[in-house]
């Protein structure tokens, strides 16, 4: 599952329970993770709320936040 707003985008890979930040304004071909970065995670935990309040919109049952507590919870 993935989310973009106009900068940024988040993948979340829930089986292998990995995630990908990128900033497409400085890298639109998504070469540069920037999971491990204090501004990617930043990032990462907006876009994942943003990722979550899609998924209630459009019913997807999957439940992401056990799989990335890091994301779900700004304490992890």
């Amino acid at each position: 599952r993935a989310v973009r707003d106009a900068d940024w985008k988040l993948i979340v890979f829930p089986r292998a329970k990995r995630f990908r930040v990128y900033h497409l304004a400085e890298d639109p071909l998504e070469v540069n993770d920037l999971f491990e970065t204090p501004k990617g995670i930043k990032q990462a935990r907006r876009l994942f709320a943003l990722l979550l309040e899609q998924q209630s919109k459009l019913e997807d049952p999957l439940d992401l936040r056990p799989r990335f507590p890091k994301l779900a919870d700004p304490d992890a």
